[in-house]
């Protein structure tokens, strides 16, 4: 373990950190959890390659995942958002543009 010195409000105080390598690895629940997906987007993002090599239990057979597997994960699911943000909103456009040749049509 390393001791980080910090201060707050002019007092010097020493937190505790663990190293990274002894943090336990993180379940598909809680990843998906975290990140705001399902398990099963979750195995999707992890059979599309997006995830790097995800670890398995070999007595159990559970994936276990590191806290920057989980970070991707979220990556991935706030660029998918994007992207359908992006759709909507070109499509919104057409709409409109749609609407503006009907209404110069009817006139």
């Amino acid at each position: 373990m390393t001791t980080t010195p910090t201060t707050a409000d002019d007092e010097t105080t020493a937190t505790t950190t663990a190293p990274a390598a002894s943090l336990p690895p993180l379940t598909a629940h809680r990843v998906a959890m975290e990140a705001g997906i399902t398990a099963p987007t979750l195995r999707a993002y992890e059979k599309r390659g997006l995830l790097g090599h995800v670890a398995t239990d070999p007595r159990t057979g559970t994936r276990r995942y590191t806290p920057e597997q989980r970070d991707k994960a979220a990556a991935a699911y706030l660029d998918t958002l994007d992207a359908r943000r992006q759709r909507l909103v070109k499509a919104r456009a057409t709409l409109a543009e749609q609407r503006q040749q009907a209404k110069g049509t009817n006139q």
